[in-house]
């Protein structure tokens, strides 16, 4: 396969976008966010073992910190592994056979990891205008050389300038968000990334316990969060991470699904027998 094979391949078949809106004016901030989170949403598609293998090639458009914000295993990028395997003086035919299955595996990875690369920025050159992207492309080629997170951050940078004033208002808008409990909580995990992003480019980026506190602000006034909110309060701080906030309060949600019902009609019932109870003893005075 060539380069552009595979790039086809990968859009083809992982690819949750294959269009995008394209930015013909001026980039704006939601333009270019609207644009990236496209792109992101196409790299995680596509499975990978690299950083842990939980968010597909997603590291390919994050910067380290950020995805170690998301992993505890960092997103190494493969070395090319040359043109054939390394071989020594006098290496038996079974050691040969054993180093060519790795340099295989090996190589398939190096031109898998590349040609999705290839693929996203390819996307990035098709959406948005040229005029925009002088800076980050190769005189001659035009071709995008620089990581796409360079891309995004300079794009940022360059075009996204935010209003301060939005952050508290925005911030305000989600710590008296009246969620529904019924929808899933990644409602809430993503509205949360999302304002720490629009934080990160307005250079006056949250902490950690800050994202994580107006997200236990927003479940406090859910009822069915209840057990899962003394949970968290009891959990160490090194343990306090946003992987595992998330995790425990989907899996509260997921409980409430599947035995709410349940839950609920035993409790009528223990309601019913206490009144029961209560009845007899009265009548014997």
């Amino acid at each position: 396969f060539t380069m552009t094979m595979f790039q086809a391949n990968y859009r083809q078949q992982y690819f949750k976008h294959s269009e995008f809106t394209p930015i013909r004016v001026k980039p704006t901030y939601e333009s270019i966010y609207a644009l990236h989170a496209q792109i992101k949403s196409n790299a995680a598609s596509v499975p990978s073992v690299l950083g842990g293998g939980q968010h597909g090639h997603l590291g390919l458009c994050l910067s380290p910190v950020r995805y170690n914000q998301l992993s505890l295993v960092p997103f190494i990028l493969l070395i090319d592994p040359g043109a054939s395997p390394t071989t020594r003086a006098g290496m038996g035919w079974e050691e040969f056979q054993a180093r060519r299955l790795v340099y295989n595996d090996e190589r398939n990875e190096f031109q898998k990891v590349n040609a999705i690369q290839a693929a996203l920025k390819h996307h990035i050159n098709e959406a948005i205008e040229p005029d925009f992207l002088k800076d980050l492309q190769q005189l001659i080629s035009k071709t995008i050389e620089y990581p796409i997170h360079i891309v995004f951050e300079t794009l940022f940078r360059k075009y996204g300038k935010i209003n301060n004033k939005i952050l508290p208002q925005r911030r305000t808008e989600l710590e008296q968000y009246n969620y529904n409990a019924s929808l899933p909580p990644d409602t809430i995990f993503n509205m949360l990334d999302e304002y720490e992003e629009l934080t990160i480019h307005a250079e006056s980026s949250i902490t950690l316990p800050q994202k994580i506190d107006i997200g236990y602000t927003i479940f406090q006034d859910k009822g069915r969060f209840s057990r899962a909110l003394r949970k968290w309060t009891q959990k160490n701080l090194p343990d306090k991470t946003w992987a595992n906030f998330k995790i425990l309060f989907q899996e509260a949600s997921d409980e409430h699904i599947e035995f709410g019902a349940a839950t609920a009609a035993e409790a009528h019932l223990f309601a019913q027998q206490t009144n029961y109870i209560a009845e007899q003893v009265a009548a014997q005075f």
